[in-house]
């Protein structure tokens, strides 16, 4: 599983990278809130809710990420056959 990435693909950009660190940030929070939120705060919604967006989160971040790397092996593939990418 020690695949070079292709430079250039979505893993370089920032603004994908912030995405995925919120979305990270949002599963650890959710992790929390599902943990503590019945025995810290006494409130089995809030563990609830905390649960959800540990859930959520977690899929869009996998989703995210497997997007981005069909999206680097179709740049890696069109570079190496000179053909240019789609435009959007």
């Amino acid at each position: 599983m020690d695949q070079e990435r292709p430079p250039g693909g979505p893993e370089s950009d920032g603004l994908y990278r912030a995405i995925m660190m919120v979305l990270v940030g949002s599963v650890m929070v959710g992790a929390v809130l599902t943990l503590t939120g019945e025995t810290l705060f006494g409130s089995r919604p809030l563990a609830n809710v905390g649960l959800g967006m540990a859930v959520l989160a977690g899929i869009a971040y996998w989703g995210l990420r497997l997007k981005a790397r069909a999206a680097a092996r179709r740049t890696a593939k069109s570079d190496e056959s000179g053909e240019q990418p789609p435009q959007r």
